[in-house]
């Protein structure tokens, strides 16, 4: 029940019985006491949202107090109670008046100023879409996400993937408030339990999310067809059936059980529907109240066993045990999936405690207190600056479509890529798309990003950019997918001579240590690259070769000069040579698949030595 709602049977109440029936008095003053109980709590849950004016909530707080005060004093004088409906009834046409607007998308704005709501076309929050427009604006994120965290009562979450979803999934519930106090509720009861029950529940959970995940999909699909208005009643009441069955028992089943085990004190097997109610209802509070709003055992089996009927002059529901209405369904769908969506918000809060924040460590699927493999592959994309439209992941071949790949993209994605292959490694091929395309754009093999993964892990835990030629491996298993191998590995002998000449050219005039430093890292992800991608070259390449044989020079000079500077390494042979390849071999495009013109380049500035965070805190995902 809603503030609003709840302010309405306030209404009702402010005309009381005659006092000379005990009967009717007694049952008038626990429905309004009850309703004071209500309004206060949804003033408590609703706290955390804006806007919340705390002036006008202790207003209406003083206002039921006085009207319980008054009607306590009429009863004790013999008179019939009439309480201020004006006063009321203005009260609950404020707080309606709050969540009026563009509903959903101005929460959307309001929690990360996004221009669009991060929502797919199939009602999905997407949170990857939220890091995507704040890629490589790590600062501004965390600027917006971090208070929203402190005001829902979670300031220890650091993992900057959690957060968002939490944010998201809070904010996109159907019932917003419902699902903060159920988050509030699994957090509280997961902190206070025994840890070895905890941890025991949290594996549980785990080991269900794929489960889960398929659970939301398909009630997702059943919910299209519930609200669309070309099909007809009937078939989108036994849409409505179907998706009731799997919020029912997929999220709210195993969610609730969860929250009910760790209040219990001891961890069993979800049981039925039916033995779920009676079990939720005797421990009472919010778990009991959620229960009696939602479980309808006998439409859960009808919708099972092929038995319920539809009775369109009714608009009911017809189980083996009576009738249940539309609305009744539809509420209750929203509410399972509300409270589930905050459980799951908490126990994901919960479980990010575990994370190691000492020290930062690359991404690794065996993390503690990490969100699901695949979202962080798809977190990652959006990291890099790459809009997922798709991404099936859940198979040998993945393949994940994007809304665009422009030049300027090549580099994030092989990086996406990259950090994909590290948290799902039963991958065995990556293919890419766009919206635009029909086919893909990029395939890649494991082994080719295992290869690049020593070259990558260098790079990015030495410098704060990467060079193309970081991915050459990759970059080279990809082109010679669409042209042929002798010409894919000329175009990888291009990248990396460019990108030793441009390692040299972007250096200072005057060379200090740390340009020094700087330029020998660079040069040695080209030789490194060059390196791993030669063990995928069929037959020996004497571009490759060269260009490898040039670096490794420069970079003995390098460690040989006493005192290295920008003039005489100019006039190193090697660099020379590297040059004259440069102007002779180029240019290359990055992709063959993928033009140049496509978007304009964005100036980048020159690569830096990466200093090294002192700690992981709201690092990485």
């Amino acid at each position: 029940m809603t503030l609003t709602s709840s302010l309405r049977s306030l209404e009702h109440l402010l005309i009381g019985p005659e006092v000379s029936s005990f009967k009717q008095v007694r049952s008038w003053t626990r429905q309004l006491l009850d309703t004071r109980l209500r309004v206060a709590a949804r003033l408590l849950a609703l706290q955390p949202f804006q806007p919340f004016d705390v002036g006008k909530a202790n207003s209406l707080l003083d206002l039921i107090n006085r009207i319980c005060i008054d009607a306590a004093a009429a009863v004790d004088s013999g008179n019939r109670y009439v309480g201020p409906s004006d006063s009321v009834r203005a009260a609950a046409e404020y707080w309606d008046s709050i969540n009026a607007g563009d509903g959903i998308s101005d929460l959307w704005r309001t929690a990360f100023n996004v221009p669009s709501d991060p929502v797919d076309e199939r009602g999905e929050f997407r949170p990857e879409w939220v890091l995507q427009h704040y890629a490589y604006r790590n600062t501004e994120l965390l600027d917006l996400v971090v208070p929203h965290l402190q005001s829902l009562g979670v300031p220890f979450v650091t993992d900057p993937l959690v957060g968002v979803s939490i944010v998201g999934w809070v904010i996109g519930s159907e019932d917003p408030v419902l699902a903060y106090i159920s988050m509030r509720s699994s957090v509280d009861h997961c902190l206070q339990s025994d840890s070895h029950l905890y941890a025991r529940i949290a594996t549980e959970l785990e080991s269900k999310e794929p489960a889960l995940r398929r659970s939301r999909d398909s009630a997702r699909r059943a919910l299209a067809i519930a609200t669309s208005a070309g099909e007809s009643a009937e078939t989108r009441a036994a849409a409505l059936a179907e998706a009731y069955k799997r919020i029912l028992e997929g999220p709210f089943r195993q969610h609730s059980w969860a929250v009910f085990c760790l209040i219990d004190g001891e961890w069993t097997s979800p049981p039925t529907l039916f033995e779920l109610r009676q079990r939720l209802a005797s421990v009472g509070g919010l778990l009991g109240a959620i229960a009696d709003e939602v479980v309808f055992s006998d439409l859960r089996n009808g919708e099972a066993h092929e038995t319920w009927m539809w009775d369109g002059f009714a608009e009911e529901f017809v189980t083996e045990l009576g009738r249940i209405s539309l609305e009744k369904v539809s509420a209750a769908v929203a509410i399972a999936d509300s409270f589930a969506r905050g459980c799951e918000a908490g126990f994901a809060a919960v479980r990010s405690l575990d994370i190691q924040n000492e020290v930062l460590i690359l991404p690794d699927p065996s993390e503690a207190g990490r969100m699901a493999s695949w979202r962080r592959a798809q977190a990652f994309f959006g990291t890099n600056r790459l809009h997922v439209i798709d991404a099936q992941l859940n198979a040998r071949d993945a393949s994940i479509r994007l809304e665009s790949l422009a030049t300027t993209d090549i580099n994030p994605c092989f990086q996406a890529l990259i950090l994909s292959r590290r948290l799902i490694p039963k991958i065995s091929t990556f293919s890419v798309s766009t919206s635009q395309d029909l086919g893909p754009v990029i395939t890649v093999s494991a082994e080719a990003l295992d290869a690049t993964m020593p070259v990558w892990e260098f790079a990015v835990s030495s410098i704060d950019q990467m060079p193309l030629s970081t991915f050459l491996p990759a970059n080279f298993d990809a082109r010679r997918r669409i042209e042929p191998g002798s010409v894919a590995a000329r175009s990888a002998a291009w990248i990396a001579v460019d990108d030793s000449v441009d390692a040299l050219d972007g250096s200072p005039a005057i060379w200090g240590p740390s340009a020094v430093t700087l330029l020998d890292v660079r040069l040695r992800i080209v030789e490194m690259a060059i390196d791993q991608t030669m063990r995928q070259v069929e037959l020996p390449n004497s571009r490759l070769e060269s260009v490898g044989s040039s670096v490794k020079a420069l970079r003995a000079w390098l460690a040989q000069s006493p005192e290295p500077n920008r003039k005489s390494f100019e006039s190193h042979p090697a660099l020379q040579l590297l040059r004259h390849q440069w102007e002779r071999w180029g240019p290359v495009s990055r992709h063959p698949l993928v033009a140049d013109d496509q978007r304009p380049l964005i100036t980048q500035r020159q690569p830096g030595l990466r200093e090294r965070p002192e700690t992981g805190r709201y690092s990485t995902i």
